[in-house]
């Protein structure tokens, strides 16, 4: 058993953090929602290790991960409402050539009997 008490808690103060943009504080808060508590701080820990000094690398390494992804700025889908008339007239013209193809594997039905 581990007697020594080697874990590990970050806490970084979002609305404080003066060197970061206002924009990826957002982002911050929005995605590590779970990570926060009452007073907005973002808490990390860890305890894999049984050295502190390498348990304290990893939670400066996930913090800065957390921030690497909030700057990241999402990017913005554009729908298309409808499509082009290129892409209506190529429609049809595949539809067309679909349905004489089949056309042409049809037998022809007889009424003589």
């Amino acid at each position: 058993m581990n007697k020594t008490s080697t874990a590990c808690e970050g806490r970084l103060v979002v609305k404080d953090a003066t060197w970061m943009p206002d924009e990826v504080k957002a982002r911050l808060l929005e995605q590590q929602h779970h990570r926060l508590n009452s007073k907005q701080e973002l808490i990390v820990s860890n305890q894999d290790d049984r050295s502190q000094a390498r348990n304290r690398a990893r939670v400066l390494a996930k913090m800065q991960e957390m921030v690497d992804q909030a700057l990241v700025e999402p990017k913005t889908r554009q729908l298309v409402t409808e499509p082009s008339e290129h892409t209506k007239s190529n429609w049809i013209a595949e539809k067309k050539t679909r349905s004489r193809l089949k056309d042409t594997r049809r037998s022809t039905f007889r009424d003589d009997y």
